[in-house]
């Protein structure tokens, strides 16, 4: 038998919410005498830099249009992190607020509340819509950590940590968080070894307690993946969620009701309980909430096998995504009830969520008989090395560093192997991920090994090394054919910019129809669409454009290339790009014949590429919709492997080169590691 290698495959589930009595009626109830809570990252937003469609930053993406439409309901939303104020804030408190002001609808912050540093900061609005500061500063006062006993904790730690440095960004370090005047926080970071973050709460605890300070006032915690956090003893998410049900006038029920009257719904992603080296139990960041008895948590955890089994705690699929679904689903299921006949049955199909299980692949043959001495490693950047995304329930320590997928990218290179990077943006872009990879290089020399394809396949760059610094040499030879004429590129961003304002003056009717989702888009904080030729005019493309509006765009141009100008429609592609993102190509330039020079001049006889886009799809009008990797197959000797975040897509397919391989970047990691650690390679 092979070689079996675990991998995370995304898949979909169906999630029956009307057999839960509380959220149907709820909903038909119009959300009265309840309210909603949330965690952030991993809950909201994803906890990584990429590009849609959940983001880091809470800015004019699908949950926020969500928050928006409950807010106009009148339902109140609150918002946890353990986390400091100071960083979450500009996350998700300044995005929403820019968002509603920009659209007339301020004063609806008045239904929102943002707690973090475990609950002991808190920023609030009042009845205008305004920041309420007196509020945010008692609430500090009141279950933050006071003057004298700052003073005494500060010394317990000196003494116990003198490696670790007060106030300092970097490197081992305690983190002293305040907020409106008052230490709200004391976190120590980072812990890279589980058992010694344990011991370390324990000994803080103990040193506490020798003070005199800590019974009854302060306690140590793990806090995240790597910190301890020091708080006033009983501010957590529970005490943070009481707080909003004693202003909201929410009674507290019984444990013993057999259905929620007043139900407070929370979704968070770190609903776990373990047990220490001690075997005491090490509870998720979220776990607190259930001392609630009105809460129904919805667990979006992205391991969804961790999830403690409550009466009170649905397993809801894994991440935002997860989220964004269910919200949905309570809107949907809020419209439909308004128009029912009062005590009418609501009959909706389930919401569907996506979840991620651990699958055993065998190591196919066609890639342990591989020779790599001759052939290329290609990777895609923007889904697979630009992604540390936590999406895997393989292994945590994954998550720890951001450039976990660079590792075994590294140990190739340096085993001689030929690896290319391709990426539809622009290569300036890319830099900082090769910068990455370079840094993590014992043989800096290595780079030699490496290129990067960028700007749709429009442009190469070969890198070399100056002792420990990296020198970067665009290959302008290869370009030649690849970039937009000068004539070409004014008359296509004269389309490209007519359309796109077309395309402006339908937003702005849409908004003024009241669509939340158009609304939000023409605030963008980040600013409007635009229309710029990419490096040195390798590459025209249309940025921050509404994605269910990608289609018609593409479409237009097209239509016009056809009818006024046949000549350009001849020579050039129109594509999809990112997220939000058109990009417009010579023909010339695109995968496939990045990859055939990649074959002729770095002497790769093979290539297995690693890519997220294998798919056929139906678009709603009957036309196909083929993914961005498939051209790749047109090309000889080449092996695939599909990441797709929809596993079903690449196993629908049925193409024999291309091998259903698990999904995204914890995946590609998982290969790249076998690869690395079980394959032999000529230097």
């Amino acid at each position: 038998m092979g070689k079996i290698l675990g991998v995370p495959v995304r898949t979909f589930a169906a999630l029956p919410l009307l057999t839960r009595p509380e959220v149907k009626r709820a909903s038909g109830e119009m959300f009265r005498h309840t309210f909603f809570g949330f965690d952030i990252d991993q809950t909201l937003l994803r906890s990584d830099k990429t590009e849609p469609p959940i983001t880091t930053t809470f800015s004019n993406r699908p949950i926020l249009a969500q928050f928006v439409s409950f807010l106009e309901r009148a339902v109140p939303i609150v918002v946890i992190s353990g986390n400091d104020m100071e960083e979450q804030a500009s996350r998700v408190v300044a995005p929403l607020e820019s968002a509603l002001k920009g659209t007339g609808l301020g004063h609806l912050l008045r239904n929102f509340t943002f707690f973090a540093n475990k609950g002991a900061s808190r920023y609030s609005f009042n009845p205008e819509g305004e920041w309420n500061k007196a509020a945010g500063e008692a609430h500090s006062r009141r279950h933050g950590i006071s003057a004298d006993d700052n003073e005494v904790i500060r010394a317990t730690l000196e003494s116990a940590f003198p490696d670790f440095i007060w106030e300092a960004k970097k490197g081992k370090r305690i983190e002293v968080r305040r907020y409106l005047g008052s230490t709200v926080q004391i976190t120590l970071k980072p812990f890279e070894v589980q058992s010694e973050r344990e011991k370390t709460v324990r000994g803080i605890q103990h040193s506490l307690e020798e003070a005199g300070i800590a019974k009854g006032r302060y306690e140590a915690l793990l806090s995240g993946s790597s910190s301890v956090d020091i708080n006033r003893r009983g501010v957590d998410k529970a005490s943070a969620l009481r707080l909003m049900m004693e202003e909201l006038s929410i009674p507290e029920e019984s444990f013993e009701a057999r259905e929620i009257g007043f139900p407070v719904f929370y979704f968070g992603d770190e609903f776990t309980l373990t047990a220490d080296s001690k075997g005491g139990p090490v509870y998720g960041n979220d776990m607190s909430v259930l001392r609630v008895p009105n809460v129904i948590a919805f667990a979006v955890n992205l391991d969804q096998t961790q999830v403690p089994a409550h009466p009170r705690l649905i397993n809801a699929g894994a991440g935002p995504q997860a989220t964004l679904e269910i919200l949905r689903y309570f809107s949907l299921l809020s419209e439909a009830s308004r128009h029912l006949p009062r005590g009418a049955r609501v009959d909706l199909p389930d919401a569907r969520v996506p979840l991620f299980l651990k699958k055993e692949i065998t190591i196919p043959e066609p890639l342990s008989r591989m020779d790599f001495k001759s052939t290329a490693v290609v990777l895609r950047i923007n889904s697979l090395l630009a992604d540390p995304a936590r999406e895997s329930c393989l292994d945590g320590n994954l998550t720890a560093r951001e450039s976990y997928v660079l590792s075994p990218v590294a140990r190739l290179l340096e085993k001689g192997v030929r690896v290319a990077l391709f990426s539809g943006d622009e290569s300036g872009r890319q830099f900082e991920v090769i910068e990455k990879l370079f840094g993590l290089l014992t043989e800096k020399a290595a780079v030699k090994n490496l290129l990067l394809y960028a700007d749709g396949g429009a442009t190469k760059t070969a890198f070399s090394n100056e002792g420990d610094n990296l020198s970067k040499e665009s290959d302008t030879v290869y370009g030649e054919d690849k970039r937009l004429g000068g004539d070409d590129a004014a008359q296509l961003t004269r389309i490209a910019a007519e359309v796109v304002k077309e395309y402006r003056q339908r937003l702005e009717v849409r908004a003024k129809q009241g669509d939340r989702e158009a609304q939000l888009y023409l605030t963008e904080a980040s600013g409007a669409e635009r229309v710029r030729l990419r490096s040195e005019s390798a590459q025209l493309a249309i940025e921050k454009i509404m994605p269910e509006e990608r289609d018609r765009l593409i479409h237009n141009i097209n239509q016009r290339l056809a009818q006024d100008h046949a000549d350009l429609a001849g020579k050039y592609a129109v594509r999809s790009g990112g997220f939000r993102t058109i990009e417009i190509n010579r023909l010339s330039a695109n995968k496939c014949s990045a990859l055939k020079d990649l074959q002729q001049t770095a002497g790769a006889k093979e290539v297995l590429y690693l890519g997220t886009e294998f798919f056929i799809r139906l678009k709603p009008d009957g036309s196909i919709w083929t993914g961005n990797d498939m051209e790749v197959l047109a090309l000889e000797n080449l092996t695939a492997l599909g990441l797709n975040q929809d596993q079903e897509e690449v196993i629908s397919l049925k193409a024999p080169r291309i091998i259903p391989a698990g999904s995204g970047s914890t995946a590609a990691y998982a290969w790249l590691k076998y690869l690395a650690d079980n394959l032999h390679f000529g230097v």
